[in-house]
């Protein structure tokens, strides 16, 4: 190891090395090899709830997998539990990946529908084809 500079406490040449580290950084920004990281992606995947006849254990189903296009089977626990607590991200039985369990979007309500239809013809006016 190099001896410190008894002048400014540096190492000897370290003022070059900075100038091409700087030179480098502003080289890799400028061509935009410096971007930022993303964050990686879990996919989010819909489940269904099966008990296995005759007893309370209870599995997560999902299907098809985002990763391997097959059908996974997550414990839910026993009937004591409650098996919504077993939602969340956990690692694919496949074991390429990880993924988000969580429950499928529950569909509208009729008096939701006619609300969204109701503002969608406001917007769009008079777009009936029957005159043409």
């Amino acid at each position: 190891m190099r001896k410190p500079n008894k002048q400014s406490g540096k190492q000897p040449g370290s003022g070059v090395l900075s100038a091409l580290t700087v030179a480098w950084h502003r080289l890799r920004y400028r061509l935009g090899i410096m971007a930022k990281p993303r964050p990686v992606s879990v996919p989010e995947v819909a489940v269904s709830f099966r008990e296995l006849p005759g007893t309370r254990v209870g599995f997560w189903i999902v299907a098809p997998c985002p990763h391997c296009a097959q059908t996974h089977f997550h414990p839910a626990g026993s009937g004591q539990a409650d098996p919504l607590e077993r939602l969340g991200e956990v690692e694919a039985r496949c074991g390429l990946g990880r993924y988000v369990m969580g429950l499928p979007p529950r569909p509208r309500s009729k008096k939701e529908r006619k609300a969204v239809n109701k503002r969608g013809r406001r917007v769009g006016g008079e777009s009936d084809d029957w005159d043409e």
